[in-house]
């Protein structure tokens, strides 16, 4: 009996990370690292601060695969801690002799930052100009890791995911706000939404397909370094509401205010994924539509 390939989750308890590991646990042997763990079967404990703790866990596992899906996301000045984590651990890769047969570092359409809009939508080879915190953060993070690259023949490849949405999303972003606001005006303790700007642009996309992308990118030989995941759709703020106040119990349309006068800055608003749709046959199967309603299905059980 063939042995399945063994798979290392960096990451598995976050909200990339839980999808990842459904998506693959059918196919592969699994194995979960994190900073805190549940003590279940194939789990270990990771700080990626701490190169002897990274050192321990891969030679503990021999993973045939390394997907890092570890990370702060919070615009806040622990942030710029993205790329020590990533050389931390592909410092230990190297350290340890490991020669693993592919290692996923995620990606940030942040990086991309204020884009021009003959560049939209926006493919791997669009300049990059990040411009917040978190973009410059995945910036200097994506450097490195091709950097790694490069210097040490790993065969890393970069995930550059969109604007991941799906239940259990952090209840800072968008469409948590929303839906908050929304039980706030059925519980009578607001009368209107707010929102920063109707007219402002994203490309959101399920974060069951940004899993299933990186399962075909761990399933074949990637001939790029960098791959755009996102839905190929440009979706503003004023459409997202639509279909959370469409999908909610109000009985009545609420007034939406809007808090800011200032047009919003252009930036990578839709990602153009032909590379990994031409590549590997990869292409997103769930609607912004349907995940809203999960999302606020999850939300009200």
């Amino acid at each position: 009996m063939v042995s399945k390939r063994k798979v290392l989750i960096i990451g598995s308890r976050g909200f990339v990370g839980r999808n990842v590991k459904d998506v693959l646990s059918t196919q592969y042997d699994v194995f979960c690292a994190d900073k805190n763990t549940n003590g279940s079967v194939n789990s270990y404990c990771i700080d990626l601060l701490d190169k002897k703790s990274i050192a321990n866990v891969l030679k503990e596992i021999k993973p045939h695969i390394i997907i890092d899906c570890a990370g702060i996301v919070d615009c806040n000045n622990k942030v710029m801690l993205n790329p020590t984590f990533t050389s931390n651990l592909l410092d230990e890769v190297v350290a340890c002799k490991l020669i693993p047969e592919r290692i996923i570092i995620m990606g940030s359409a942040a990086e991309y930052g204020i884009v021009e809009r003959k560049n939209i939508p926006v493919d791997e080879e669009t300049p990059l100009n990040a411009n917040s915190a978190y973009g410059l953060s995945k910036l200097k993070e994506t450097t490195l890791a091709l950097e790694y690259r490069s210097r040490h023949k790993l065969p890393i490849t970069i995930a550059r995911i969109f604007n991941p949405i799906g239940v259990s999303m952090h209840p800072r972003f968008l469409i948590p706000q929303i839906i908050g606001q929304i039980q706030e005006i059925e519980e009578g303790k607001r009368k209107s939404l707010e929102v920063s700007r109707l007219d402002t642009k994203r490309d959101y996309v399920s974060v069951k397909d940004v899993a299933l992308a990186i399962k075909s990118l761990i399933g074949h030989q990637p001939l790029a370094a960098i791959y755009n995941i996102g839905s190929g759709r440009s979706t503003s703020n004023k459409k997202l509401m639509e279909l959370i106040i469409n999908n909610s119990k109000l009985k009545s349309r609420p007034k939406i205010v809007e808090l800011s006068a200032e047009e919003p800055p252009l930036v990578a608003t839709r990602a153009d994924i032909t590379r990994i749709q031409q590549e590997f046959g990869w292409h997103p199967i769930y609607s912004i539509e349907d995940t809203v309603k999960e999302i606020m299905y999850d939300t009200k059980s």
